[in-house]
């Protein structure tokens, strides 16, 4: 329910109902990856492929 009153509020706030989807699909991968972690992580490639770099130097 709340996140239907969410994408209402943000569609009333930001005027485009496909600018509030994707603001409110950012907000709940980010509460998900801070306090549930279903979601995968798009920056543990990119840590990893550093981690590789320094090992080879």
């Amino acid at each position: 329910m709340f996140k239907i009153i969410g994408f209402l509020f943000l569609w009333r706030l930001l005027g485009n109902p496909f600018l509030a989807l994707i603001v409110l699909l950012v907000i709940l991968y980010a509460l998900d990856r801070r306090f549930v972690g279903i979601f995968p992580s798009f920056v543990k490639p990119l840590k990893r492929r550093g981690a590789i770099r320094r090992l080879r130097q």
